[in-house]
């Protein structure tokens, strides 16, 4: 399904309403995705930029990530992966103008 959003906004994609474990958002501005940003229950988050780097807390970080609850990899083919280990997992083209969830 292709969605389009408009503006600069977040759009809640995934939240584990039952034991608040993780959240995924997706940031958008002028309408293109900017990042996709997992939080865990800690508040630890792990960011995919659109140029296909990763943050922790905010602060540039290298692939593979392993933060207490949260993962961030890429993939040989160079797609980007992020996950939590409670179940959300999410994969993304370079650019994040592709996303797919599990």
């Amino acid at each position: 399904r292709h969605l389009t959003f408009p503006g600069n906004c977040r759009y809640v994609l995934a939240h584990d309403y039952v034991d608040r474990n993780f959240t995924l958002v997706l940031q958008l501005q002028n309408g293109k995705p900017k990042s996709l940003i997992l939080e865990d229950k800690s508040g630890t988050t792990v960011e995919l930029k659109d140029n296909g780097q990763v943050a922790v807390n905010g602060a540039s970080h290298g692939y593979p990530v392993e933060e207490k609850d949260v993962y961030a990899f890429r993939r040989p083919d160079g797609v980007l992966g992020i996950g939590s280990q409670y179940g959300a997992l999410a994969y993304c083209s370079a650019k994040l103008e592709v996303c797919y969830f599990e």
